[in-house]
């Protein structure tokens, strides 16, 4: 079935001009908490950043008392407290914004990384076919680890870079605003090189994050068969995929590396362009006067050079508040690209509550005219299907491969839903069935039974949503003919499994699997090459628990 929802991202959360979410909806799982956090950070790097012109006024004050040479050691005194109180409250603004910043940004990145889990295991089988789920982890980790930098630390740094660059600037036009009005002749490089950084930067992080997710996928898909890939000699197969991936990444970072490398010349220059004009209108305003008997005298050498160093320090942290912009911009994307999939409604969605759950079941199954084929392929797996499978009757279905036996199942489990046609549980559809009941009342062992990482109990356990006593689960395992070979383990029901089952060998994994479905008494499908014993035992233990 190749239709699929769509991404229900709201427009007013969204700027349409590029893949954004507005910064409003980048702080909308804020709470409480974390507004007062960010409140305080604000007030204190906003006062470490007023520190740097502070400073300068300080020092322009210091070599105003020294110069007049009558200075006494009590303006000496005065002055120095006066370094010491402004340096005490930086020391205590960076230690406040640091940790409010810190501690915000990790409250905020664990929701967004609860939610985008919660999404990912909301979404259908469907979608999984056509995203390759090995590259889920890396995205999850890129993405919100983006997010928690754009809200916290390199906020942080923005606030205090903008407060130290308005500060700047403020002074200089206060102590001489000719001089620093010359000044501003060089912020259009400022201006264009941070938004010509910003623009390269949004540009290569697409590239590079996708392709550093595929480079996750092949790692995480090579260690997790590590048992095949050494039998196979493929080691260095492997590290040639993951480095075409890298490679990928890296082409991404060279065309980016000289345009960033240009608008990062352009924006760090802006202040010495600046202070070498101020210097020249400086100096010839200086040189008019003293060649010019009527000057009026306007021009303070002392004033102008405070005004032209407040000016450099108030340009120069402007052009910084361009990395923070661009993390910014950058967790803003991400946060699209999370609630691209956090509002996609799925078209078979196990969060919804609303269809009607049966109060008895007897088991008959209906196919009619069911018409399918996979999201990733265009041949037709069922065409015109239709089987009945009465209540209560052990049914078989026999074919060659891809003639539609496991697709059939899967359509019973409603993993997918069929393109044409219909499928029924005691004459109801499917379609108007609770799925997570639905799937609640099958016990599905599949060719390839896969258990999680943990102890034999607690995957049985999986099997009940709630969990499970270890009475019941034991109750489970005989039920599925699994308890004694469990026995025989020297840990029993708290042997570590492994990786996907990997500690149990031969088909224990399989019977091992069947243990679960003791908790409920609907079988869908048969175990296929059950060893000697669990061959003859596991059939009558699956027809007793209700096959």
């Amino acid at each position: 079935m190749k239709e699929e929802s769509e991404s229900k991202m709201k427009e007013e959360d969204v700027d349409k001009s590029s893949n954004l979410v507005l910064i409003s909806t980048l702080f909308s799982y804020a709470t409480a908490l974390d507004y007062i956090l960010l409140f305080f950070g604000c007030i204190g790097s906003a006062l470490v950043g007023v520190g740097q012109p502070a400073m300068i006024v300080l020092f322009a004050d210091l070599m105003d008392t020294v110069g007049t040479g009558v200075a006494t050691q009590e303006d000496i005194d005065d002055i120095t407290i006066k370094f010491a109180v402004v340096g005490l409250v930086c020391t205590a603004s960076g230690w406040t914004y640091a940790a409010t910043f810190k501690i915000t940004g990790y409250r905020q990145a664990a929701v967004w990384r609860k939610m985008y889990l919660e999404s990912l295991l909301r979404q259908d089988v469907a979608w999984y076919d056509m995203n390759n789920a090995s590259e889920l982890p890396t995205k999850i980790s890129e993405t919100t680890q983006t997010i928690e930098e754009g809200v916290s630390s390199k906020l942080g740094e923005g606030v205090k870079n903008f407060a130290q660059g308005i500060g700047g600037v403020i002074l200089a036009f206060y102590f001489q605003w000719e001089v620093a009005l010359v000044m501003t002749a060089a912020s259009p490089l400022c201006f264009f090189g941070s938004w010509f950084l910003q623009k390269v930067t949004l540009e290569a992080s697409s590239d590079s994050s996708s392709a550093y997710a595929t480079a996750g996928g092949v790692v995480s898909e090579t260690l997790g068969s590590i048992r095949t890939v050494a039998a196979l000699q493929a080691e260095k197969t492997a590290i040639k995929r993951y480095t075409g991936c890298l490679d990928t990444a890296e082409a991404a970072g060279v065309r980016r590396s000289w345009r960033a490398g240009l608008a990062s010349g352009l924006l760090f220059s802006s202040g010495n362009v600046a202070c070498a004009i101020g210097f020249v209108y400086m100096c010839y305003r200086i040189a008019s006067e003293l060649s010019n008997s009527d000057g009026d005298g306007n021009i303070d050498g002392q004033a102008a050079l405070t005004s032209m160093f407040s000016m450099q320090i108030g340009s120069q942290a402007l052009g910084l508040i361009e990395p923070c912009v661009t993390a910014l911009t950058k967790a803003r994307h991400s946060a699209f690209q999370v609630l691209k999939t956090v509002n996609r409604i799925p078209l078979i969605d196990v969060y919804e509550t609303g269809k009607k759950k049966l109060q008895q079941v007897e088991g008959k199954i209906n196919f009619e005219d069911v018409w399918f084929s996979y999201p990733t392929r265009d041949t037709p797996v069922c065409q015109g299907f239709t089987l009945q499978v009465d209540a209560g009757k052990t049914c078989a279905l026999v074919g060659k491969s891809g003639c539609g036996k496991s697709t059939a199942i899967q359509l019973i489990s409603r993993f997918y839903d069929p393109a044409k046609g219909q499928v029924l549980l005691d004459g109801h559809k499917l379609v108007d069935l609770n799925v997570t009941w639905l799937r609640s009342r099958i016990g599905l062992v599949g060719q390839e039974p896969v258990l999680f990482k943990g102890t034999i109990s607690e995957n049985i356990a999986y099997g009940k949503a709630g969990g499970a006593s270890q009475t019941e689960v034991e109750t489970a395992a005989q039920m599925a003919n699994a308890h004694d070979f469990i026995s025989k383990f020297a840990e029993g029901y708290n042997t570590d499994v492994g990786d996907r089952g990997s500690q149990l060998s031969g088909n224990l994994p399989r019977c091992h699997f069947l243990a679960p479905m003791g908790f409920d008494t609907h079988f869908d499908k048969l175990v296929s090459q059950v060893a000697a014993q669990s061959g003859q035992m596991a059939p009558r233990k699956l027809l007793h628990m209700g096959v």
